[in-house]
């Protein structure tokens, strides 16, 4: 009997439940939303989160974000996976990887350095003295300083106002009187009365004119060449020196002083040459192989002053060469060619360091002038000895970063400040891509010199509303004894109610309306947040309040268009 009565029950019950299920339903639903779980989480992306972003959106290759609009847009994708129990109401700070890229600054260098490294030659150091040009160098008393102007004018074509210009120059702390040299060959014709008759062979291959001492008033005394007799003659002459041993010579170099006028439609490299021989038989120099050299400075052809010109021989270490100077005249053109002295040297070898420079054009003085090493630095070989690189360079096992902040610290800005900043351009040679130049930029951060990262630790907020997960830059702050302080220090003799708080350390509802709390609480979160750089941003602030009992209740204030706005209080 009492089994039936159970039975009975509980048909009876399903009939109600059959009856009455969109009553029912909606129960349930109300259950469910007061089930939702409301939180507030951290989370930070990682790696399985990348490769699944990266299916869904191709924006995280390398394991980080380019743009902020992808964050937004696809993070949302994760939140939902990760937290699927969380819901309406609840907000997530979302770290991730950002790529900022490389620092515009340094690029600006980079890109000065890749366009125009100005390399100085031996007519640029010519520029400061003989000696200079000579010892390809400059030295204490010769300096690039002094003469820098007058180099990047005379190299620089058309530099315009504020171009910049990477400079490389080599300097020794060595007197150039106390430079060596050792003497293969030399000539310098004065002792020479008949240069026929001379160590000097002479070829006339064509015309009647050829090769002689030539004495003047002027004051020196050479040996001439010119096809010129009543009018222009056609003629090919040699003249060839004898054999040069240059046994032990690694590095010498030919040096000339030469007069050359009326070159006409003539050229100085054929027409004209000076030519190198290791197999000519001293008989027919027809038969024999000959090379142009290379000069560092040669002659206009239309004066009679001399020039300087000097070319190296290297190329013929150890070997024995003879030299030739070729002329050849037309009925339409006939040089005059004087070559007044020749020398075959080889300089000691001068220990000299490379200086690399940044120098920028000021295009009313037609001046150039050093930028300032704490704007910009160019790591030079000085340098790189120092650190114990002799090579001169970095390389992925000498890598820059284990250097360049104890350099900056100890040597060149040992009493930087807190955010000073310093770019560092140096040389660098990878084993697989060879030499190239990079740079970094440093900040002084609390006490040391910090690398700027091209790919940076960032977050963001989400909150969850009606649509799901969704981007949300709402910034909840928590007020604490310190805010509450500021308060009572900032509106004491404003506002009644700062001295209720402070000896309460909090708001009363009966002291304050919320037009003044809402006052106060935005001017304390210009004091935290002084750079606001989000429009519109808006806050969230917990703040505690007595109203018969303590509670906390939240504002949420908007900064917008250099405005706040009070949305609700909460």
């Amino acid at each position: 009997m009492k089994k039936l009565n159970i039975y009975s029950l509980i048909i009876a019950l399903l009939a109600v439940v059959v009856i009455s299920c969109n009553p029912l339903q909606d129960d349930i639903d109300q259950i469910e939303q007061n089930l939702t779980i409301v939180k507030d989480v951290e989370y930070t992306l990682t790696d399985d989160d990348y490769e699944t972003l990266d299916e869904i959106c191709g924006c995280t290759g390398f394991g980080n974000f380019g743009s902020e609009e992808d964050v937004k847009a696809n993070v949302p994708t994760i939140l939902a996976e990760q937290f699927p129990a969380l819901g309406l109401g609840s907000s997530a700070v979302v770290t991730y990887d950002f790529f900022r890229g490389f620092n515009d600054d340094v690029d600006v260098y980079l890109d000065v350095v890749d366009d125009l490294r100005y390399e100085l030659g031996e007519s640029d150091y010519a520029v400061g003295s003989a000696e200079a040009g000579d010892a390809g160098f400059f030295n204490n008393t010769v300096t690039f300083e002094d003469n820098v102007t007058a180099i990047l004018n005379a190299g620089v074509s058309s530099p315009t106002d504020g171009q910049i210009v990477a400079v490389t120059y080599e300097k020794s702390d060595l007197a150039y009187s106390d430079i060596n040299f050792t003497s293969a060959y030399s000539e310098d014709y004065t002792s020479i009365t008949d240069l026929s008759a001379s160590s000097f062979q002479l070829f006339d291959l064509e015309g009647t004119q050829d090769w002689h001492k030539y004495v003047s008033s002027y004051p020196y005394e050479a040996a001439r060449m010119s096809g010129f007799s009543s009018g222009n003659q056609p003629n090919t002459d040699w003249m060839i020196t004898p054999a040069v041993d240059l046994t032990g010579f690694d590095d010498a170099e030919l040096r000339i002083q030469h007069v050359l006028n009326f070159l006409g439609d003539g050229v100085f490299g054929t027409d004209i040459a000076i030519r190198v021989s290791t197999d000519y038989d001293e008989v027919d120099p027809a038969t024999a192989t000959w090379e142009d050299l290379t000069f560092d400075v040669e002659p206009a052809g239309d004066s009679w002053d001399p020039v300087d010109s000097k070319a190296s021989l290297a190329a013929y270490a150890d070997e024995t060469i003879y030299i030739s100077f070729y002329y050849k005249s037309t009925a339409d053109y006939a040089p005059n060619w004087r070559v007044i002295d020749i020398a075959v040297l080889q300089g000691e070898e001068v220990e000299k360091d490379t200086y690399n420079e940044f120098y920028t054009y000021n295009s009313a003085t037609t001046s150039w002038s050093a930028i300032d090493y704490e704007d910009a630095y160019f790591v030079s070989d000085s340098d790189y000895k120092a650190f114990g690189l002799s090579a001169g360079y970095f390389t992925s096992s000498d890598r820059a970063e284990n250097y360049l902040p104890g350099f900056l610290s100890k040597t060149l800005r040992p009493f930087a400040q807190e955010d000073d900043t310093q770019i560092v351009i140096y040389d660098y040679v990878s084993s697989s891509s060879g030499a190239q130049v990079r740079g970094d930029f440093y900040t002084f951060t609390g006490g040391e010199w910090v690398e700027y990262a091209s790919t940076i630790e960032a977050s963001f907020n989400f909150g969850f509303k009606e649509e799901g997960w969704v981007a949300d830059n709402t910034i909840k702050v928590s007020f604490g004894t310190a805010d509450y302080t500021w308060i009572v220090d900032n509106f004491t003799g404003v506002y009644n109610g700062a001295s209720n708080m402070a000896q309460f350390g909090n708001f009363s509802c009966f002291n304050w309306t919320e037009a003044e709390k809402f006052d106060v609480i935005s001017s304390r979160l210009e004091v935290l947040y002084p750079s606001i750089e989000e429009d519109p941003q808006p806050f969230k602030v917990t703040y505690s309040e007595f109203c018969g009992a303590t509670a906390n209740r939240v504002m949420t204030v908007v900064y917008s268009g250099g405005e706040w706005t009070l949305e609700s209080d909460e």
